[in-house]
């Protein structure tokens, strides 16, 4: 299988919707830590804190050659870790997305965040 082509860019206020909406399927509730659908009211002001952190990257991976937004990217820094988190829209899971966010996306941490040493990621058991 050819890995899918990635394109990462810097999430603005204006993608809060859309990342409320692929962090509420189900699928991506599922293998998330907390699993409840969040409310858009809750959402968007975690969205505004988030974009506001020093210490938290959110990327909205799109798919180069479809030229359409497959997934989130997001890392939380602590000094010389990232604790990196994926989530994928549904409709584009199983199709070798994972692998290409990663790779892309250590890329742009080296480039954009130098000091990290280390990737962490809490995978869960059935995930």
């Amino acid at each position: 299988m050819i890995a899918p082509k990635v394109v990462l860019q810097p999430a603005t206020m204006q993608d809060a919707r859309w990342f409320w909406q692929v962090r509420n399927q189900a699928s991506v509730r599922l293998n998330s830590q907390q699993q409840s659908v969040i409310r858009w009211e809750t959402h968007q002001q975690w969205f505004h804190q988030a974009l506001m952190d020093p210490n938290r990257v959110m990327l909205i991976v799109t798919d180069q050659e479809l030229k359409v937004n497959v997934g989130i990217l997001r890392y939380d820094i602590n000094d010389k870790v990232a604790e990196v988190s994926i989530a994928l829209s549904e409709q584009f899971c199983g199709r070798g997305y994972g692998g290409a966010i990663l790779f892309h996306g250590e890329c742009w941490l080296k480039r954009q965040h130098a000091q990290i040493q280390h990737l962490r990621a809490t995978i869960l058991e059935h995930n």
